[in-house]
């Protein structure tokens, strides 16, 4: 599996709103939101970092491009934000592309 890293956490997000969930992990003090997505053979993990959390549990992409956040579903789309507790395969990845 290989991380595309973006700049901006609203190009995960949109990509996000696809699957319906956008994944939240916290590792080092650091906060990642990541999606996994199907392209052609491979799966890929659309990722962002940042330093502080997003305290919403829904975001979607307004009509400017902006960002979104509320505490309940955003219509007509929107990507819920889970609390992921572990995922190594993700957590090893980021390692390994930090070390690069």
């Amino acid at each position: 599996m290989r991380i595309i890293w973006c700049k901006n956490l609203e190009d995960v997000v949109s990509v996000a709103m696809g699957h319906g969930w956008l994944l939240h992990l916290q590792m080092d003090g650091r906060h990642y939101y990541y999606v996994y997505a199907g392209v052609e053979s491979e799966i890929i993990c659309i990722a962002t970092r940042s330093d502080s959390p997003i305290s919403a549990r829904y975001v979607t992409i307004g009509d400017e491009g902006e960002l979104k956040t509320s505490g309940k579903p955003i219509m007509p789309a929107c990507a819920r934000i889970v609390e992921v507790a572990e995922d190594r395969c993700f957590e090893e990845c980021v390692r390994s592309s930090a070390q690069a």
